[in-house]
């Protein structure tokens, strides 16, 4: 006698999801979502924006995998929720649950942030952007004197009373989070500010260029003048000191010139009348005299 064992197997049917909150704050609060069904249960999957789950730190699974938890919640936790039952027979799949988190602001970031200084007189337009589920509430400060409540600050026409430190403040009143940004501005009096057209800019390089370019022509041309005249005036005298030239007594060497080397020698001259005994030499007053002669090469 064998015991013959038969299962029943139950459509699966009115699957839903129910979740303890859909809102909650950023790392402050959890959430459990509970899958429920009619049918024999075999498994259970869950989904998140039609993609399985994938099971992380933070997540766990209990109750046979009907109960979802999710710990210390984040931004990155947003989404649609759905459980998917099944058995050898059927499936079926859950309506969604939105589960939201609150969370920022962030600390913003101001942009649009013009050069400093401002020249007066400028149009300045600065935006201030910070991430925050729900988006924040922006308010302006100068000098901590609130000025505007906006995320962005228009100047039309900037003035000297303008300048000072510009704090974009940030506030989610569901965190309850407030962060803030800031920005100095500094503001040109209008005679500093003041600029030249830009077609006076480009005249006036133009100008400066052909100006340098005179005066380097007038200074080569200075230069290479002094160079010239006293290039001349060396000419002048090595001709002036130049060796004298000779020719030689030779017919055939007429046309050939000589230069020879000076000579030197020492004349005696003799009185005309003869000296008498008595007459006295001085022979300190006795002087050699030169003459210069230039004798032909023998």
């Amino acid at each position: 006698q064998s015991n013959l064992t038969l299962k029943v197997l139950e459509q699966i049917s009115r699957v839903e999801v129910n979740i303890s909150k859909n809102n909650v704050v950023e790392y402050k609060e959890s959430v459990v979502l509970n899958c429920s069904f009619t049918g024999t249960q075999d498994t259970v999957q869950w989904i998140k924006d039609n993609q399985a789950l994938e099971i992380k730190p933070g997540i766990q699974l209990s109750n046979n995998n009907l109960s979802l938890h999710i710990y210390n919640t984040s931004r990155d936790h947003i989404g649609n929720y759905r459980c998917n039952v099944s058995n050898a027979i059927s499936y079926s799949i859950s309506n969604s649950q939105h589960l939201n988190v609150y969370y920022g602001p962030d600390i913003p970031i101001i942009s649009g942030d013009p050069k400093q200084p401002i020249p007066a007189g400028s149009r300045v337009i600065i935006t201030c952007e910070s991430v925050s589920n729900p988006p924040p509430l922006y308010q302006w400060f100068l000098n901590d004197t609130l000025q505007l409540t906006a995320q962005q600050f228009t100047i039309n026409k900037i003035i000297k009373s303008h300048e000072g430190i510009y704090e974009c403040v940030a506030n989610n009143s569901h965190t309850g989070r407030v962060s803030s940004a800031f920005v100095n501005i500094t503001v040109t009096d209008a005679h500093e500010s003041s600029h030249l057209p830009a077609g006076a800019v480009a005249g006036i390089v133009i100008a400066v260029i052909v100006a340098m370019g005179m005066i380097i022509g007038l200074i080569y041309f200075t230069v290479t003048k002094t160079c010239v005249t006293r290039g001349s005036g060396s000419s002048g005298l090595n001709k002036m000191n130049s060796t004298p030239t000779y020719y030689t007594g030779d017919k055939g060497a007429e046309n050939q010139s000589v230069q020879e080397e000076p000579q030197y020698s020492s004349p005696t001259f003799k009185p005309s009348s003869p000296m008498s005994a008595d007459t006295t030499i001085n022979s300190s007053t006795d002087k050699t005299v030169y003459a210069l002669v230039n004798a032909p090469k023998r």
